[in-house]
């Protein structure tokens, strides 16, 4: 990601940890758009806190898109989606 010109922090949370860290970093650093990975994404059981990100998202910065992860489709793909492709990428 970073070869193709995107700048990207991997921010770990937990249900049990909670979502104010993650809060704090989308209000200190802006972004735009948050990737939910597939360990959340993926798993039916983690649903509740999925909607926590996503609230917490829309809370902290509105204006970024959501995407998610699913282990099937490359993340690259995935953020092209919604940003394109990087034109000083060479791969």
């Amino acid at each position: 990601m970073t070869g193709a010109g995107y700048k990207y922090q991997i921010i770990h949370a937990s249900p049990e940890a909670g979502l104010d860290g993650f809060r704090r970093q989308l209000r200190t650093e802006p972004c735009d758009g948050v990737l939910i990975g597939g360990g959340v994404a993926g798993d039916p059981a983690m649903s509740w806190f999925m909607e926590q990100i996503i609230d917490a998202t829309h809370e902290a910065a509105p204006k970024a898109k959501i995407m998610f992860y699913n282990h099937v489709v490359d993340v690259r793909v995935i953020v092209e989606r919604w940003f394109g492709r990087n034109r000083g990428d060479t791969t």
